[in-house]
Formats: C-alpha cells, sequence, structure tokens
C-alpha cells in the first residue's frame, strides 16, 4: 500500500496464487506499486492480493467476496467488473485452485446505495470471506470501509479514487490511482499540448 496513492500494480503478481491478509509490510507492498493495471490485469491483481499467505491446510473452498453495484446507476461498471473478477477466478480454479483449494466468488449487489453496501458488506463478513472485491465507488467504499476495518477483512477496489482514503492504517486497498493524481496528469497534459484553452468537467454530485 502507497501512503500517497495505495496504487498496486499486476506487474508485480505473476500467475501463482497466494493469499494477503493484511500483512502491510513496507519492503513487500513497495515493490508492488508499479503501472496501472488493465481491466483483466487489476481483476487479477485483485484476486491475487486477496488470495496471499493463505495457509493450505484445509480443503473448504476460499471465499473470496465481490461487492458492487450490478443494479442501479452504476451497474455497468459493477456488471463488467463481476465479469472479470468472475474470469480469474475460473482460470484460477482451472489450474487447481490454491495449494488445491478452489476459490468461491460470492456476489452481493450494493445498489449504489450506501445502506444496502453496509448491509451487504456484513453478510460477505458473517459468511467467512477472506477478502472482499470491490467497491467500484467512492462513496461506497468510504460506506463500508469502517465495517472492513471492524471485520479485519482485507477490502481491494478497482476503481475508487478517492484521497479521503489514502494514507490511512485500514484494510482497503486500491488498484487505480486517486482523484487527485488522474486530475493532476490530464492538467499538465492539457497545458503542456498548447492546443487546449478551455475545458469542461463534467462530474457527479452522488458520487
Amino acid at each position: 500500500k502507497n501512503r500517497s496513492n495505495n496504487k498496486v500494480s499486476s506487474d508485480f503478481f505473476n500467475d501463482t496464487d497466494c493469499y494477503y491478509l493484511g500483512s502491510k509490510g513496507d519492503g513487500f507492498m513497495r515493490s508492488a506499486i508499479r503501472t496501472q493495471p488493465t481491466i483483466t490485469g487489476w481483476a487479477k491483481t485483485s484476486l491475487l492480493i486477496a488470495l496471499a499467505l493463505l495457509s493450505c491446510q484445509s480443503e473448504e473452498p476460499i471465499r473470496i467476496g465481490y461487492l458492487a453495484g450490478t443494479s442501479g446507476r452504476v451497474a455497468d461498471s459493477g456488471i463488467s467488473g463481476l465479469e472479470a473478477v468472475q474470469l480469474a477466478v475460473d482460470e484460477c480454479n482451472l489450474t487447481g485452485g490454491v495449494s488445491g483449494r478452489r476459490v468461491q466468488l460470492i456476489v452481493k449487489d450494493d445498489q449504489g446505495e450506501p445502506s444496502v453496501g453496509r448491509q451487504a458488506i456484513r453478510e460477505l463478513v458473517n459468511e467467512g470471506v477472506a477478502a472482499i472485491i470491490g467497491p467500484m465507488t467512492s462513496d461506497m467504499a468510504l460506506a463500508v470501509t469502517p465495517i472492513a476495518n471492524n471485520g479485519k477483512i482485507l477490502l481491494v477496489s478497482p476503481t475508487a479514487t478517492t484521497e479521503a482514503l489514502s494514507g490511512k492504517q485500514d484494510y482497503f486497498f486500491r488498484v487505480a490511482s486517486t482523484t487527485y493524481t488522474y486530475a493532476t496528469k490530464s492538467a499538465e497534459y492539457l497545458i503542456k499540448s498548447g492546443c487546449m484553452h478551455r475545458v469542461v468537467a463534467v462530474y457527479d454530485l452522488d458520487n
């Protein structure tokens, strides 16, 4: 976890499945900060982070939660994220799972509503998931991270970019840059291009 932008790259991880349960040693995570992954890259990255340091004694499946809006106003990102994560899980299981243990994906729809999201993450914690991939938006991440912290459950968001969750000692990780980084790099590009002088910003007041 990078305390400035919390970004973890898929470049660090290979196809060897492992389970990560909140060991935040600087030496490990510093090596993981490289470039931003593609959609399939972040799916594999999220899953692999969620699978590091796992004991191989049990034959029970490894339960991984997926929390996102698969209905409601942001269902497009929630559904595409689910398809990517399901693909990563299927690929993992086709190669024998993790030390012979299959990965089971448990999906919860937060409907893009914080109250629904909080209930959904409580259900995932009660179902004994080892980690949760999601949520997809910053407002949902802010709503559910305290519950993940209380349950000591690793939360890996592919797309939440809020600065409000940066630099904290918690169980929230992201595999994307923050809004500040995106905005800064975009502004630098526009200034250096020399051909763009008027900019319109479009944003979601509910996120």
